[in-house]
C-alpha cells in the first residue's frame, strides 16, 4: 500500500464486520487454509485477521445487506513461513508463561521467540530510507521504534499483569499517536502522499495517461 516512495506490504488482511449476523442471510467469509475451509460470520464490531495471500471468498447474500470494512497490515516479519513459525512458537510460549512462568524452559522459549522477532523483523526495508528523511522525521522514527521495542519486549499473555503501569502504557500510546500525527503532517508538507490502494513494494509504478475525448462532427461538416 502507499505510493511515491512510501510503500507498505499487505501481509495481513483485516475484515471488520459492520452488520449484525441476523441482518442478512449468506455472506459468510470463507478462507481456505492448509487445514481446510473456514466460514466466518461474526458479530458487528468483530475483526478477523488472516494472511492476505490466502484464497478467500464471500458467499452470496440472499437477504438483507452485508457491510464490512477491509484494510491491510504490514507485519514486522516479511516472510509468511517465518510468521507461521512464530505464531506456533508464541502459542507454546503463552501456555508456558501461564502454567510455568518461573521454569527455566519458559525463559528459554520466551528468549528464543523474542530473539527470532529481533532477527527477522524489518522496520525500514520497505519504507523510505533514513537518509531521505529530515532530522525531525529521523528522530520521530527512532523514538517510535524504541517505544515499539519496549512494548514488544514487555508483552505478556492475556490475563497476566503487565510489568508497566497503566499510566505508563497510556502515555506510550499517546506518544505513538502524536508521533504518527506529526509524521503525517511532515509527509504532507513534503508532498509525499499517504495511503493508497493495496499493492506490493515490487509492483511496477503505473504511468498516468491522459485520454482526450472529441465530439464527433456531423457528416455534413466533414
Amino acid at each position: 500500500m502507499g505510493a511515491d516512495g512510501v510503500m507498505y506490504r499487505s501481509d495481513i488482511a483485516v475484515t471488520i464486520f459492520l452488520s449484525a449476523p441476523e441482518e442478512y442471510d449468506g455472506g459468510e467469509l470463507v478462507i481456505c487454509t492448509p487445514s481446510g475451509q473456514h466460514e466466518v460470520k461474526s458479530a458487528a464490531g468483530d475483526a478477523l485477521l488472516y494472511p492476505a495471500g490466502s484464497i478467500h471468498r464471500v458467499e452470496p447474500v440472499t437477504r438483507g445487506e452485508r457491510l464490512v470494512a477491509v484494510t491491510w497490515v504490514q507485519s514486522m516479519v516479511r516472510d509468511a513461513a517465518r510468521r507461521e513459525l512464530l505464531y506456533g512458537l508464541n502459542l507454546a510460549r503463552e501456555k508456558l508463561l501461564q502454567t510455568a512462568p518461573d521454569a527455566a524452559e519458559t525463559a528459554q522459549v520466551n528468549a528464543a521467540y523474542l530473539n527470532l522477532i529481533r532477527m527477522w523483523a524489518t522496520f525500514d526495508a520497505d519504507t523510505m530510507k533514513t537518509s531521505d528523511l529530515s532530522i525531525e522525521e529521523q528522530i520521530l522514527r527512532a523514538v517510535k521504534l524504541t517505544l515499539a521495542g519496549v512494548i514488544k519486549d514487555t508483552a505478556t499473555p492475556h490475563g497476566m499483569r503487565h510489568p508497566l503501569s497503566d499510566g505508563t502504557i497510556q502515555d506510550m500510546r499517546q506518544c505513538l499517536a502524536l508521533i504518527s500525527a506529526r509524521e503525517r503532517e511532515l509527509a504532507e508538507a513534503a508532498g509525499r502522499p499517504i495511503g493508497g490502494r493495496p499493492g506490493f513494494t515490487d509492483e511496477p509504478k503505473q504511468q498516468d495517461r491522459v485520454i482526450h475525448f472529441y465530439k464527433k462532427k456531423p457528416d455534413d461538416e466533414v
